[in-house]
């Protein structure tokens, strides 16, 4: 073909349909046939070429005496190694070539071909047989694509079984996590995966896990999403759906991290478990298109088994740690008892020491014990409240207070105060462990008796005050208790020590064990008593959980 043509005149030769895309012929068994003799030439060419190459039969007559090295066919990159291996001599057998058709659609033809030689020897031409195969290879194509597709569906689903049976063992949370999108990437040669899990406050999706360095930096830098439609991850957690995004440049929810810049397409999924959305998958690959609508069922099958297996991961952490605090529990109330029955021996063999001086003085002394008695069940009571942590300090004063004033009928007339100021000014509410609160309540007990009995008995109403200081110091939380009412004070032989009652010989021994402090009495417009005592190291912050 050497000559130029016009558009019109190359569709009309080249036998163009009159509209729609090109559609391959059927399958035939129509062969063409062509021989080309020692100048390259064409001398001869069979009527059924120009259907099998899908030519006007004039334009294929033309090529008679044409050199074949310079048909438009032979220049195609496809055509032209065949084409070399002909003149060269070399028989063909069932070569195909891969022809870009004139009128734009592709053209596939089985080449065969015959050299020629003369009785010298010499290369007198070749005989080249052609056949449109085009439908076959199509159809082969489209079972190939196929047969790939579903080993690939089949290497997935295999892979997500394995993943989620890996999964399913492993019974701690972090672990659980972090192998997981470990194991996403490298069995689905996946660029980077991240999960994510909502927070507490329902507002933030926070990263638990990250593949890759990026992942590393991102968990460094305690990497969130906000759940709205600002990002993938937040979509598919508020939509409570997976977002699939073959071309992230053109998805408009879709949020570039500057950690992972090759990011070409991304799906993420939503993590449920029970009905909830607990979090979300982040399935990035650096292919455009790499993830399509069939990954997404794979990956959501893979997700909502991942889901389950953090949350009953969960809940294996919850019923061993549930199990560990009832057993702590029940050590500690084991030792509370112990102790609270060590302390009523201990109050009952003091009573039992001194000589009553009457049925009024017995009575009296019955319900001082039974006083003591109840401030230790009112700890107690506290204490299993809070499950066996650490009390309010200023709560168990106040408790303790009432409770004497209760059994009292001057309870009325008595007002109560209780404050607390801590250094630094930002410190922390005080508390005090367990081990503390039975002796300090038994302190506040006697000293609120004795006020009953002597300083408000001659008034028509009193106060009491409590003023809590506590500071740091040499590592340690250091506090001072100070106690008064507005009654006469304390006598001049109570303050110089020669007179002494069960009461206070109870706050003294109470202040040594288990306080491990000191108490100093003096008179300051009334009764008071200081007590200083360190706290122990694991009441120094709030618990946990109350």
């Amino acid at each position: 073909m050497g000559q130029s043509e016009t558009s019109g005149d190359s569709e009309a030769r080249y036998g163009a349909p009159n509209a729609g895309d090109h559609v391959p012929p059927p399958a035939t068994s129509a062969i063409g046939i062509m021989h080309i003799n020692t100048q390259h030439r064409i001398s001869y060419i069979s009527p059924s070429a120009a259907p099998i190459l899908e030519l006007e039969a004039s334009l294929l007559a033309s090529w008679l005496g044409y050199p074949i090295t310079q048909l438009e066919l032979a220049q195609d990159p496809q055509a032209q190694p065949i084409l070399a291996k002909i003149l060269s001599g070399k028989a063909l057998t069932g070569e195909q070539v891969r022809w870009k058709h004139p009128l734009g659609h592709t053209m596939y033809l089985e080449v065969h071909s015959a050299p020629l030689w003369a009785a010298s020897g010499a290369w007198e031409g070749a005989v080249i047989i052609f056949q449109n195969v085009t439908t076959r290879e199509l159809a082969l194509r489209a079972q190939r694509q196929m047969v790939a597709a579903l080993e690939r569906r089949t290497a997935q689903l295999e892979t997500a079984a394995q993943i989620a049976q890996a999964a399913s063992s492993i019974l701690n949370v972090d672990q659980l996590i972090n192998e997981s999108v470990h194991l996403l990437r490298d069995r689905f040669g996946l660029y980077y995966v991240g999960l994510f899990e909502v927070d507490p406050t329902g507002k933030w999706a926070v990263l638990r896990a990250g593949t890759g360095v990026a992942g590393q930096h991102l968990l460094a830098e305690g990497h969130r999403l906000p759940l709205d439609e600002s990002s993938m991850t937040g979509w598919c957690i508020t939509h409570r759906r997976a977002r699939l995004a073959p071309d992230v440049s053109q998805d408009a929810v879709y949020c570039l991290n500057p950690w992972l810049p090759e990011t070409r397409s991304e799906l993420a999924l939503p993590l449920t478990s029970r009905g909830e959305v607990i979090g979300a998958l982040s399935i990035q690959s650096a292919q455009e298109a790499a993830l399509n609508g069939a990954d997404t069922m794979v990956f959501q099958l893979l997700a909502d088994q991942l889901a389950t297996a953090i949350a009953n991961a969960r809940l294996y952490k919850q019923a061993r740690e549930d199990a560990l605090t009832k057993s702590m529990l029940l050590e500690e109330i084991n030792h509370r008892v112990k102790n609270n029955l060590a302390a009523i021996m201990g109050i009952l063999t003091l009573e039992m020491k001194r000589a009553f001086e009457g049925p009024q003085d017995y009575y009296a002394t019955l319900q001082d014990i039974y006083n003591r008695i109840q401030s230790i069940t009112t700890v107690h009571s506290l204490l299993a409240e809070t499950q066996w942590m650490p009390l309010s300090l200023v709560r168990l004063v106040e408790e303790i207070i009432h409770v004497v004033l209760g059994a009292s009928p001057l309870h009325q007339q008595v007002k109560v105060q209780v404050r607390s100021e801590a250094t630094p000014p930002d410190a922390e509410t005080l508390f005090i462990s367990p081990q503390q609160a039975t002796g300090l309540a038994i302190i506040i007990n006697e000293l609120t008796t004795n006020s009953i009995k002597h300083a408000f008995a001659a008034q028509e109403e009193g106060r009491i005050t409590v003023h809590i200081r506590s500071k740091k110091q040499n590592g340690s939380r250091q506090v001072r208790l100070e106690y008064r009412d507005t009654g006469p004070g304390w006598p001049a032989d109570v303050l110089n020590g020669t007179r002494s009652s069960i009461g206070l010989r109870l706050i003294r021994m109470t202040v040594i064990s288990p306080l491990r402090g000191q108490v100093e009495l003096y008179n300051d417009s009334g009764a008071a008593a200081a007590i200083t005592f360190e706290l122990l190291p694991a009441a120094e912050k709030a618990p946990l959980s109350r």
